[in-house]
């Protein structure tokens, strides 16, 4: 551990109390430069079993995969990372060290090597700049709504253009789908994406789409372990074709589109993305 580094280990047995759940626990928290990355556990699988965690995309807490987390503890040892892009202390993540440079440090409070990394949005972008630079024990990864383009030349000014345009709507499109938004006014919700907008600035955003225009330079062939990508049919930022290029471009790949649903399907459909992702781990662990 650098200097600099405080890491503390907790129990099941010691719940914090921003770890509120009845089936989750603060497993470990690890303080860089004085940014959190804290890792919690699901119960309901005994220490030998595989090691599976989930890694949130921007301004997502630990829980947003909770409710697939449920459904994929009593087969698999089940972590949520919650990585400083959460979106409660802004976005100075970012001058201290890279997004997959932070991946590897949450990685380091799991108890072992995990045997599969599943991540959201901008969280997958950051888990394939991990990979890329060379993370190869893991064996099997989830792509979550993935950002990608295969070449070079596709970033223009147009698609600069369209995601700044569209990204309000993207963070609306988040509230909609939402069981504790969703039934809000339109307006109300608008603002409220106004404000988490506000809050990533343009700092923040530009922490995505760097990642999002190194995709064509991704050394896919090196990720030989098996992946599963899954895409919304409707997502109009990772986009199901971008979704199925990221595929064909990855030596051992399946792709799953959510029918009906876009960039938040995992919380509109949490038992069935489990299930996917379950029945693609059944094949390859």
């Amino acid at each position: 551990m650098r200097a600099g580094d405080t890491l503390t280990s907790l129990t099941s047995s010691r719940r914090l109390a921003r770890a509120a759940t009845r089936d989750a626990a603060v497993h470990a928290q690890l303080a860089v430069d004085g940014w959190e990355v804290t890792a919690y556990e699901w119960s309901g699988c005994p220490p030998s079993s595989p090691v599976l965690a989930f890694i949130n995309g921007m301004e997502e807490r630990w829980d947003f995969c909770a409710d697939a987390a449920r459904h994929l503890s009593s087969r698999y040892r089940t972590f949520s990372l919650e990585l400083p892009w959460c979106g409660t202390r802004g976005q100075g993540w970012s001058a201290r060290r890279g997004a997959a440079d932070w991946i590897a440090e949450a990685c380091r409070l799991l108890p072992r090597t995990a045997d599969v990394l599943a991540a959201h949005s901008f969280g997958a972008n950051a888990l394939l700049a991990h990979l890329d630079g060379g993370a190869a024990s893991v064996r099997a990864v989830v792509l979550l709504a993935p950002f990608y383009k295969p070449r070079q030349e596709m970033f223009d000014w147009t698609l600069f253009h369209y995601y700044v345009k569209e990204f309000a709507r993207l963070l609306e499109s988040g509230f909609e789908t939402r069981a504790e938004t969703a039934r809000l006014p339109e307006p109300m919700k608008a603002a409220m994406a106004a404000r988490v907008r506000e809050r990533i600035g343009p700092c923040g955003w530009l922490q995505f789409f760097d990642l999002f225009s190194r995709t064509p330079d991704l050394r896919l062939e090196r990720m030989r372990f098996p992946c599963l990508v899954v895409a919304g049919e409707h997502d109009f930022a990772a986009t199901p074709d971008d979704c199925r290029a990221l595929a064909r471009g990855l030596p051992s790949a399946t792709v799953q589109i959510m029918p009906g649903h876009g960039h938040f399907f995992l919380s509109q459909q949490p038992q069935r993305v489990a299930s996917c992702i379950e029945r693609f781990l059944s094949e390859h662990l």
